[in-house]
């Protein structure tokens, strides 16, 4: 949330939120190689100069970009400004965590989750909504087994 809100650009979402700093690596590792690379660089260049906020999601909400399921084909990136590519990847600066559940045979099994910063989430609403029940989704609105285990703590 630090690094997000410090760089969103309601007018450039997709632009605001790829920073040079945090692109992954492109040869063709792993999501998860790819995540852990980006919270590295992330803290690394944070710091301490963040603060916890009282609201858990300051204001955002948390987004699940299912890889292995159908994309819109790029009517997610259009219908967004380009907040989501072509596959309705959320941009890498938003992404907080890969998730692999125990029966990685459903491809809806493998999610990364992004946190959207409040001025983007009705924008990548739109995103979501193209998406339809494809690869894109709130979490809560999603079956996900983090979702399941955030409503029982």
């Amino acid at each position: 949330m630090a690094w997000c809100s410090r760089r969103v650009n309601p007018s450039e979402p997709g632009l605001s939120l790829r920073s040079h700093e945090l692109e992954p690596e492109h040869d063709g590792t792993s999501l998860d190689h790819a995540l852990r690379h980006v919270a590295a660089r992330r803290l690394a260049i944070l710091g301490r100069s963040w603060r916890r906020t009282l609201d858990p999601l300051g204001g955002g909400r948390l987004l699940l970009w299912y890889p292995a399921l159908p994309s819109s084909q790029g009517a997610a990136r259009a219908a967004t400004a380009g907040l989501f590519d072509d596959r309705d990847c959320p941009p890498w600066d938003t992404w907080v965590a890969f998730v692999e559940e125990d029966d990685t045979i459903r491809p809806e099994s493998r999610y990364l989750v992004a946190w959207i910063p409040p001025s983007l989430t009705a924008i990548a609403g739109l995103g979501v909504a193209v998406a339809g029940a494809g690869s894109l989704g709130w979490l809560g609105e999603r079956p996900s087994a983090l979702g399941v285990r955030l409503r029982r703590a």
